[in-house]
């Protein structure tokens, strides 16, 4: 999959068939979609392709007193997800409160300039533009814009009952549903980051566990301990994640640190990543640190039946 931004565009060689979003999470939903957009590309023998965002627009347009956005997924992890649902290319744009007051015929001008998609699908619930809900519509009426074709899906994805969405996946997190989560994803949560030197209280302890460093802006389940899988140095292991403050040690700052199953190597300053399976308890303070290893031995007991 080739990733460029819509800037670098001078005269494609094909016309491309495309859609357009943020795809936060790469959802079994988003997948339904771009499993429709890389089948009508191979019918018509061009390349399927996505239109998004290199930052998020919420970044832009948030305000002060807005609630501080958190992401399913770092681009990174984002464009490993839309390659892995068989895209071609991806198309990135930079999001800025100038390129926010663009109409929604505006920007459609601009993916025609630039791209000259033979055919452009939409989400069933998808609007983009400002003031988008009216002109867009029209547009969509037509079926055509300019010598694009284009439709909306009429699909939406439920799992239980529940549509699926991003909204939805970031509720299930918040309460730590882990099951429900990864059902909507269609893969495991993951959080990725560098290991970092942590305070050494979980070697003292007799379980050794690895802090993890992540983007700032991605979102963190709800605190407590995890049934994680470990995606470190070519391989997949088990473990357990705490997420929390380690209350029992009078300290505040949030730490994500997994005590990694059978495993003692030296991996500080890699890259890990964490494929969350569900969730064992909630944080808690303990009343001594006995009592502490007596439930870590017993979260690791429960995260081996899990991940069995």
């Amino acid at each position: 999959m080739k990733i460029i931004s819509i800037e670098q565009i001078k005269d494609l060689e094909f016309r491309p068939v495309v859609s357009v979003g943020m795809f936060d999470g790469v959802h079994i939903g988003h997948q339904q979609l771009l499993a429709c957009v890389v089948k009508e590309a191979k019918q018509l023998s061009t390349s399927s392709a996505v239109i998004t965002f290199s930052n998020h627009p919420r970044l832009i347009l948030q305000k002060p007193n807005d609630n501080p956005i958190s992401l399913l997924q770092t681009n990174q992890e984002r464009m490993k997800r839309l390659e892995q649902c068989g895209i071609d290319y991806v198309f990135t744009i930079d999001f800025s409160v100038q390129f926010s007051s663009l109409s929604p015929a505006a920007f459609l001008d601009l993916i025609v300039a630039k791209l000259n998609p033979v055919l452009m699908i939409m989400g069933y619930d998808n609007y983009f533009g400002r003031n988008t809900a009216a002109e867009l519509d029209t547009i969509l009426s037509k079926g055509f814009y300019r010598q694009m074709k284009i439709y909306r899906t009429d699909d939406c994805v439920y799992f239980k009952g529940l549509e699926v969405s991003s909204t939805q996946i970031r509720k299930a997190l918040g309460s730590g549903d882990m099951p429900l989560a990864n059902a909507m994803l269609g893969y495991s949560y993951t959080l990725c980051g560098k290991v970092i030197d942590g305070y050494k209280q979980g070697r003292s302890l007799g379980f050794p566990t690895a802090n993890l460093s992540v983007n700032p802006l991605k979102l963190i389940p709800r605190k407590g301990v995890y049934a994680t899988r470990v995606a470190i140095e070519n391989q997949t292991l088990n473990g357990v994640v705490f997420i929390g403050e380690r209350q029992t040690f009078a300290l505040t700052d949030l730490t994500i640190e997994v005590h990694i199953f059978d495993f003692d190597n030296d991996i500080y300053n890699q890259d890990i990543e964490l494929l969350l399976v569900d969730f064992i308890r909630e944080e808690q303070r303990f009343a001594s640190v006995q009592d502490l290893k007596n439930q870590i031995k017993h979260d690791c007991d429960e995260a081996k039946r899990i991940l069995t």
